[in-house]
């Protein structure tokens, strides 16, 4: 994944899957934040994961936002690594 400054196209692939099957996303450019997610990737490398968790942790999240993001980041992870 992202944290290794690479980002495999299997694992575009299965994040774009599960964004489709869930309704979390609906209403957003969902494939247009993919795409500037996996260029910003590319261009930063192993940075770019830092930058997020750090723009992440200034974000000003209600509880159930935040509890959100640990499952999809939680349930990703276990997609991307059985």
């Amino acid at each position: 994944m992202a944290c290794d400054g690479s980002i495999a196209d299997e694992e575009i692939q299965v994040l774009c899957s599960f964004v489709k099957e869930t309704d979390l996303f609906s209403g957003i450019d969902s494939q247009g934040i993919i795409n500037q997610y996996v260029q910003e990737i590319n261009i930063q490398g192993p940075h770019y994961l830092k930058a997020f968790l750090k723009e992440l942790s200034e974000a000003e999240l209600t509880e159930p936002e935040e509890l959100t993001v640990i499952n999809v980041s939680l349930t990703f992870n276990c997609i991307i690594n059985p």
